[in-house]
């Protein structure tokens, strides 16, 4: 497992933590003084027990060694495939991986199951497996302080099922319950813009019908966010616009979601640009 993350200045200390909630999670986080942690996922720098994946019962043990420049996480891992196994893992910390420039990306949650954690990423790409319990959901963790910004991604469905082809960029994210989002399949239409604000969702603009995505088909989607017009770009061509004035945060993440909880699609070649 091969995950990327962005330097931080100053004095850096790297305890792998754990994290309490079900699946049992671990990573690397920085500290300026080795004093002060804050404890949440958004700080992780390596997110590990995908649940779905190897570690997904449970993660303990976590010991980093440095070499040729990179930090290797060595973790204990059980996972109940069948019955209950125990295994010995190996994530590599780099720096430099296109999938987490500008922004390093980390896994959202629920109340008691990780709500985006099945997520892979490998190859330049983030890949949803299509075995969560709600929308899988790739967080940026890194804030961007631009209102406006572009969040660009080739994103390619691999399910069957037509609803499962949803898949869609999120700006201006600011909460859980606050972002805008645009792609594919979304709404039952080819292409659709809408806003979830105070946990409400409400669609904005569409256009043509789902059916026209077809799976293993790539569109390198861009989701531009300037002021109160949003657009939706593929291939380099316009394909929709809509006027929101809803979302206006100096200060916002960026995200990725494969709608559904069975849905399979891949993210690639992730940017962020300011307009």
């Amino acid at each position: 497992m091969t995950l990327g993350a962005t330097h931080h200045g100053g004095a850096t200390h790297s305890p792998p933590p754990a994290d309490r909630d079900y699946p049992s999670r671990g990573g690397k986080l920085l500290s300026r003084d080795g004093i002060h942690w804050e404890l949440t996922r958004a700080n992780l720098e390596l997110d590990l027990g995908v649940a779905g994946g190897p570690e997904d019962a449970m993660v303990y043990r976590q010991f980093v060694v440095t070499h040729n420049g990179a930090d290797h996480v060595f973790f204990n891992a059980k996972n109940n495939r069948p019955g209950w196994n125990e295994t010995i893992e190996l994530a590599v910390w780099r720096t430099g991986l296109q999938i987490v420039d500008p922004a390093k990306w980390t896994m959202t949650q629920g109340t008691e199951i990780p709500n985006g954690a099945s997520f892979q990423v490998g190859g330049g790409r983030a890949t949803t497996l299509g075995n969560a319990v709600a929308t899988q959901t790739l967080q940026g963790n890194v804030p961007i302080r631009a209102l406006d910004y572009d969040l660009a991604a080739e994103v390619t469905p691999h399910s069957t099922a037509l609803n499962d082809r949803d898949a869609v960029l999120m700006t201006r994210f600011t909460t859980r319950d606050s972002y805008y989002y645009a792609g594919i399949a979304s709404w039952g239409q080819k292409y659709a813009i809408g806003v979830v604000d105070g946990g409400v969702n409400t669609k904005l603009a569409g256009t043509g019908t789902a059916a026209d995505i077809k799976p293993e088909e790539t569109h390198a989607l861009r989701f531009a966010v300037q002021g109160s017009k949003l657009t939706l770009y593929d291939g380099g061509r316009e394909v929709l616009s809509v006027v929101d004035p809803t979302l206006v945060p100096a200060v916002s993440f960026v995200g990725l979601q494969s709608s559904t909880a069975t849905g399979k699609t891949s993210f690639g070649n992730v940017s962020v640009h300011a307009l």
